[in-house]
């Protein structure tokens, strides 16, 4: 996670992955390689009723395309899967707060230069900071009409772009297509690519 460069955060995950299903080691060595994860991921979807790649996955990936030649990581606020969000709100206050510590292990490793983050549950930015070290230093920039974007932030320590996306990437409303995302991504890039690179600003001052 310390090595990657652009972070795309969502919530949390759909579909479980349990434990008699892999050996966490195996497990462990998916995790860092995308192209197996994603089969196994797929796989194991299907055998549960569902379709190889989701909507949001498939969405996901249209968004982590316009950073082709970034090291990308995909993380979620809590590591707990549930069907939805409301699903996730019942858990007991001991699943709940196991989910979130497990990802939090894995945000506080972050240093990414722009960090992503996509659904309508951020519209709360404070429940970034329950993940990571994480604040917002400059006015919000909307790029797009479901992206906000904050030129300067920070995360464990570093300065960091943000950008939020609003619109839920499952979302079937009209107009709401795979060609929108994409260009969602794109518009992200763009605007991160003519932020000029400042090493001075490169801790926070809170640090």
């Amino acid at each position: 996670p310390s090595n990657c460069q652009v972070a795309l955060l969502g919530y949390n995950a759909a579909t479980s992955i349990p434990q008699d299903v892999i050996p966490k080691q195996r497990l462990c060595e998916l995790l860092i390689n995308r192209v197996e994860f994603e089969q196994f991921y797929g796989e194991l979807r299907v055998k549960n009723g569902k379709r190889a790649v989701s909507t949001t996955r498939k969405r996901l990936g249209l968004i982590r395309e316009a950073f082709s030649g970034y090291r990308v990581i995909e993380t979620n606020l809590n590591a707990w899967p549930t069907k939805d969000l409301n699903q996730l709100r019942r858990l007991s206050a001991e699943q709940f707060e196991t989910g979130s510590a497990t990802a939090r292990w894995v945000g506080m490793l972050m240093k990414p230069d722009i960090l992503i983050a996509y659904g309508n549950e951020f519209s709360n930015l404070e429940s970034i900071s329950n993940f990571c070290d994480f604040s917002v230093e400059s006015e919000v920039e909307k790029i797009h009409q479901f992206v906000d974007y904050y030129s300067v932030a920070y995360c464990n320590g570093r300065k960091v772009e943000f950008a939020c996306i609003t619109k839920h990437l499952s979302a079937r409303t009209t107009g709401t297509t795979d060609i929108l995302f994409s260009s969602i991504g794109q518009i992200i890039r763009a605007r991160f690519d003519s932020t000029p690179v400042d090493p001075v600003e490169s801790s926070s001052p809170l640090a």
